[in-house]
């Protein structure tokens, strides 16, 4: 290809902190619930927004260090003691402060809770498209005599979504009028890793790209250039987890590599792989097996370490990141020898 000017963007939701605050809240609320003696599961948290906002339905939360005075607002207590006074029947609240009621269902099937709310990055104008401006901002960026290629991409954003509400501008229509304002983008591609479902097998996160050319650019791409383009294979390695924009604290449920902990025969023996990160964990008294992997002690690897198995060799084997898993240490474990006594002379 000739030379050219190509540009890599993630897109993240527009509206990425208010997601955030939105699981806390949630998670807030159903573990209130579980300390009140209510089955998590009954409760439904529904999250609305401001509808006036042409991005989308933005929704008033509480801040992230505010739990405990959310929780104690007059009318969440009041709908806790009510639930509790009379749990066969429909209860509901809403939080005049922020964009939040709540629900609960005496019938609810559980174990799993469940949630609702508005999509708040929905934009009713071409403009506030994510990919209108990310195009506008690019473009407004560079000013070359070479052909320029913008690279979208994103794991989150809804606005990257092939599926969109009544009335919402397209990728096309962004697109279209970044393209129309802005001649100096030779090409865009819009590339989206959604989640399918087989019918049969574990749920697969598969890049779905779209390649636009801009008719009217001052340097279009070639034929040839547009069909190497094309013919690139986003899917040669697999999308395991969703990069978010910002790392919890709660390390059990969001450390981003970790990996899983594997036990197989070897010989007289078992050999375990342990994510390298635990080991050390471990080893500083800050966790351990049983309690990072929840064990209940009846799995193969607590009864050998419980029957007093030895580490006979250990190895480092490297991770892989596109799998999320970390490097890990290989442990091979066998049986203790028997004791041997010497008679006395």
């Amino acid at each position: 290809m000739n030379q050219q000017l190509t540009e890599l963007n993630r897109t993240y939701p527009r509206f990425w902190k208010q997601e955030r605050q939105s699981q806390r809240v949630i998670n807030w609320l159903h573990k209130e619930a579980e300390r009140r003696g209510v089955p998590a599961f009954k409760i439904y948290p529904q999250l609305d927004g401001d509808r006036s906002i042409t991005a989308g339905p933005v929704r008033r939360l509480p801040e992230l260090n505010e739990r405990k005075k959310f929780l104690k607002d007059h009318v969440i207590v009041k709908f806790f003691e009510d639930v509790i006074a009379n749990p066969n029947a429909n209860h509901n609240c809403s939080l005049s402060n922020y964009t939040i009621s709540i629900s609960y269902s005496p019938n609810a099937q559980g174990p799993y809770s469940s949630s609702g709310g508005l999509v708040q990055e929905a934009p009713k104008v071409v403009k506030e498209h994510a990919v209108y401006r990310v195009l506008r901002e690019k473009a407004r960026q560079h000013n070359v005599a070479v052909p320029l290629v913008i690279c979208i991409g994103s794991d989150q954003s809804p606005a990257l979504s092939s599926l969109t509400g009544p009335g919402q501008p397209k990728i096309t229509d962004a697109v279209s009028a970044a393209f129309y304002e802005h001649r100096s983008i030779s090409a865009a591609i819009v590339i989206s890793v959604e989640a399918s479902f087989p019918i049969f097998g574990r749920l697969q996160r598969q890049a779905r790209g779209q390649l636009f050319l801009n008719p009217d650019a001052k340097v279009p791409l070639t034929q040839k250039e547009a069909q190497l383009l094309s013919e690139i294979n986003l899917n040669r390695w697999d999308y395991t987890f969703a990069l978010q924009k910002w790392e919890d604290k709660n390390n059990k449920g969001y450390r981003r590599v970790k990996g899983s902990l594997t036990c197989k025969q070897s010989g007289e023996g078992v050999e375990i792989e342990v994510p390298a990160n635990v080991v050390v964990d471990a080893l500083a008294g800050k966790t351990t097996l049983t309690k990072e992997y929840e064990m209940d002690g009846t799995d193969r690897i607590s009864q050998a370490l419980k029957d007093g198995w030895v580490i006979e060799s250990c190895s480092l084997k490297e991770g892989n990141i596109e799998k999320g898993e970390d490097r890990k240490v290989v442990f091979k474990l066998v049986p203790p020898s028997l004791p041997v006594f010497w008679p006395k002379r």
